[in-house]
């Protein structure tokens, strides 16, 4: 990955800033916009079981989730709707910073940001979206604090829908191993099908999934 959600973070309150580092580099979702893998370089033929695509945030090259990887492979703040990700490996993501990113590019509290220690694999963070992921394996990530693989921070009311994901060896160092799912207001939906998880641990709660909000959310 190459781009930043922003270049200015918070670590205690607003206004402590801190210059970002090309750990906080992600591969950062955007609303419409369709992303397939899976296709055969010469022929174009699509096959995502035979053509391997890999989103990676190993940066230091040692093929393990590790201290100075990436720490979100995939993210975004504010709008993503009707965005697609389909088709890939998401690995080797490690959220272990101390920081939050914005992701409107104006100050303003934690609150709104999105956490360097959260969501190693994927980190979505935004009011009233809807996304939807297929075909994914989200496999040997790492957060310090929740959500080795995906962690999701939702209100309003649209539907993220997952089909055919394979959460396999993500871990938190508090909660949610695999996935965690906070709904902070409004009555959102989450579907999830025809997915696996696999070998996920998290040293507090919800070894695979930690799904809770301050309002009704649908799941």
């Amino acid at each position: 990955p190459t781009e930043k959600l922003q270049a200015i973070t918070y670590v205690a309150s607003p206004g402590t800033g801190v210059t970002t580092t090309d750990r906080d580099k992600a591969f950062i979702m955007k609303g419409g916009v369709k992303v397939y893998g899976g296709y055969d370089g010469s022929t174009g033929v699509r096959d995502v079981l035979t053509n391997i695509s890999i989103l990676s945030g190993d940066l230091n090259n040692d093929n393990v989730a590790s201290d100075g990887d990436c720490y979100h492979v995939v993210s975004s703040r504010n709008n993503v709707n009707d965005a697609v990700l389909d088709g890939f490996t998401i690995q080797h993501g490690y959220a272990n910073g101390a920081a939050s990113l914005s992701g409107s590019g104006t100050t303003g509290t934690s609150r709104l940001t999105v956490a360097q220690f959260n969501g190693g694999a994927i980190a979505l963070r935004g009011a009233d979206n809807a996304m939807t992921f297929s075909n994914l394996i989200i496999k040997d990530n790492y957060a310090s604090d929740y959500a080795g693989g995906l962690a999701l921070y939702i209100s309003g009311t649209r539907t993220f829908t997952f089909n055919n994901i394979v959460f396999v060896n993500n871990e938190s160092g508090a909660e949610a191993g695999a996935a965690r799912i906070y709904s902070s207001s409004g009555t959102p939906t989450v579907n999830i099908s025809n997915s696996k998880f696999i070998s996920n641990k998290a040293a507090s709660r919800g070894g695979a999934i930690y799904a809770f909000g301050s309002t009704t959310t649908g799941y």
